[in-house]
């Protein structure tokens, strides 16, 4: 790191583009190792742990639906310290079928604001054909399918 000096301090004729490149390489090597006695864990796991929260968040508030739930990808450049305490996740919030939520590790402490894509999908009883007036219902022309609650997400987050 010593012959990393300011372009103006050199001499013109040295070779500065290389000397910068080193300087430059070992720069990011450095800021980009984690701190000695802490491993960075995997962000696919905490992806993971992500959705698991978020499956089981929307069977507590809507449990009569079923849900697609699509976590957008952490970058991978993201170095997280291993959580010594289980990671807390924060309500979903968002309006629409976007939201976004944070993690949370209280040891060593980070945070991370994450997002995902929630589509929520109800039991509906929907008529096979048009039913004329003072017509009897029964079970075969109204089947049960399930429908994307689009009206009604923002009022389940």
């Amino acid at each position: 790191i010593a012959l990393c000096v300011p372009y103006r301090q050199l001499d013109r004729k040295r070779p500065v583009n290389r000397i910068r490149l080193i300087c430059l390489s070992a720069l990011i090597l450095f800021l980009s190792a984690p701190p000695s006695g802490s491993a960075a864990i995997p962000v696919t796991a905490l992806e993971n742990e992500a959705q698991a929260y978020l499956v089981q968040h929307y069977r507590t508030i809507a449990p009569k639906t079923r849900s697609e739930i699509k976590i957008n990808p952490i970058n991978r450049a993201v170095k997280l310290h291993e959580c010594q305490q289980p990671v807390n996740f924060d309500t979903p919030r968002g309006n629409g079928h976007r939201i976004s939520f944070k993690a949370v590790c209280p040891r060593p402490f980070w945070q991370l604001f994450m997002a995902a894509e929630v589509r929520l999908f109800a039991p509906v009883v929907i008529s096979r054909t048009s039913l004329p007036r003072n017509s009897v219902l029964s079970p075969q022309n109204l089947p049960v399918s399930y429908t994307h609650l689009r009206a009604h997400e923002t009022s389940l987050h």
